[in-house]
């Protein structure tokens, strides 16, 4: 049992094993404001919509072991989450799932405002996703506002995290994973300005966001600040909800993205699956992902496996490289009510752990690990093997590692004409890449129940279960 979070001097979150909940040190204060609010029934609705955290006090022995452990003050609240299951962080998100955690940030403090209280915080570190949809999980930044001020002290950084990442990527090409790496509080205004050229200055949202607030900035100095109110509560939360609803059409004007090409598209094409060796392959996949449990598709491209397993019923995690693609897989899952998380990543450089002393986020293969039944590595391995020059027991390695019984991978042969493409002429690198070869590493790990030959015999599909070693 750890502590993962500092950043809130109200407390902090202690996560121990996968099995376990989430439990959160807070002072009683907090604890106290929180619980009422959630007793309430516009907080009932929340939680029970999936909007926010379902929270309640820890029990009394959880309570002793987790205050013990963090050599807490015995007068701290201990509070229980529900686990979100695998967590993922901003830079590993698509742009629509940037915008969704946007809209959710907004509809919380628009609700929030009604009753009194606001957010003090206003960042996608706040937010995980169950599937497609996201849930807000940092409980401790609901605090009570002063009824008669009219500024959203978060805009800032509202601003930073969620609309300026999005318009980086529409105007600039700058992927929303790409926005966020080492980049925790997204982009300040005056890096923006300067990121961008007048005919985005002047579009209506930057105009204001952007252009209006730099040429004002050497106005705004610290010292002249005071905090503002007005004379009654109403008018500041005229004033607040206006803010909100502004920010929300900025929200819902952000391009999905989707006008653009990806690297995947007509990949099925591209790569020479006739609709025969699809439908076989599509069939073999389906009866192998029968009763799956939890599923890990890496290298998911167009997603079309991702929902055939979620369709199934299983809870799937959707691992694609390209974000325009992985975005594609969001929106479908997200429109469909498919339980498919997107992660947008490189496998071959995949999610390191980062933060403070690297204990804040972790790294993701470390949060992938134990966690799935079955992994999918379809259509995969030669772009490991060919363009990121991975050894082939290492990936085998890895495959065994992340998944708890079930692996379906296909194997494609040097004969094969994307593989040739991949090849570049460097034969004499992979003059090892036979099927036997690919067999017999497979087998030390694995035992393949079923085969089947695509494509003439160009590429075969493998349905395998890991052997349990003593």
């Amino acid at each position: 049992m750890a502590q993962v979070s500092f950043r809130d001097p109200e407390g902090f979150v202690v996560a121990g094993s996968a099995a376990r909940p989430i439990f959160r040190v807070s002072k009683p204060e907090a604890a106290q404001r929180l619980l009422t609010l959630l007793d309430t029934p516009m907080g009932k609705q929340m939680v029970d919509g999936g909007d926010f955290v379902r929270t309640a006090l820890a029990s009394p022995a959880e309570r002793r072991a987790v205050l013990d452990r963090t050599h807490s003050p015995q007068g701290a609240v201990v509070l229980e989450h529900e686990r979100v299951w695998l967590p993922t962080y901003p830079s590993e998100w698509t742009r629509g799932m940037l915008r969704e955690a946007g809209l959710l940030t907004l509809r919380l403090a628009e609700t929030l405002l009604s009753q009194g209280h606001g957010l003090k915080d206003a960042t996608p570190w706040n937010i995980l996703f169950r599937g497609a949809k996201p849930v807000f999980v940092d409980a401790l930044s609901v605090e009570e506002r002063d009824p008669c001020d009219p500024l959203w002290r978060p805009l800032a950084q509202f601003l930073s995290t969620f609309a300026y990442p999005l318009w980086l990527d529409e105007w600039k090409g700058v992927a929303v994973h790409e926005a966020f790496n080492g980049r925790r509080e997204g982009w300040r205004t005056e890096e923006m300005y300067a990121r961008i050229g007048w005919r985005d200055r002047l579009r209506p949202g930057a105009f204001s966001w952007i252009t209006m607030a730099e040429w004002m900035r050497d106005e705004a100095k610290e010292e002249t600040y005071r905090p503002s109110a007005v004379r009654d509560s109403e008018t500041a939360r005229f004033i607040l909800g206006r803010l909100f609803r502004r920010l929300r059409r900025t929200m819902e004007a952000a391009s999905d993205g989707l006008e653009r090409g990806t690297s995947w598209s007509g990949y099925q094409v591209f790569c020479h699956y006739d609709r025969e060796a699809r439908e076989a392959k599509r069939v073999f996949v389906a009866e192998a992902m029968k009763g799956s449990g939890d599923v890990l598709d890496l290298g998911a491209n167009d997603g079309e496996y991702s929902r055939l397993a979620a369709e199934q019923g299983a809870r799937v995690v959707a691992v694609e490289g390209d974000p325009q693609a992985a975005n594609e897989i969001w929106r479908h899952a997200h429109r469909a009510g498919l339980n498919i998380l997107p992660v947008v990543m490189n496998l071959a450089q995949p999610t390191p752990p980062t933060g403070w002393r690297n204990r804040e986020q972790t790294a993701f293969f470390d949060r992938a690990a134990g966690e799935f039944d079955t992994v999918l590595m379809l259509a995969l391995l030669h772009h490991l093997t060919l363009t990121e020059r991975v050894p082939l027991c290492w990936i085998l390695d890895l495959a065994a590692d992340l998944t708890r019984r079930t692996l379906i991978i296909e194997y494609v042969s040097p004969e094969d004409p994307f593989y040739r493409r991949l090849l570049r002429g460097r034969d004499h690198l992979h003059t090892g890449d036979t099927r036997e070869a690919f067999e017999a590493e497979l087998g030390r790990r694995f035992q393949i129940r079923r085969q089947q030959p695509i494509l003439d015999g160009r590429r075969h599909l493998y349905w395998c279960e890991k052997r349990i070693h003593p």
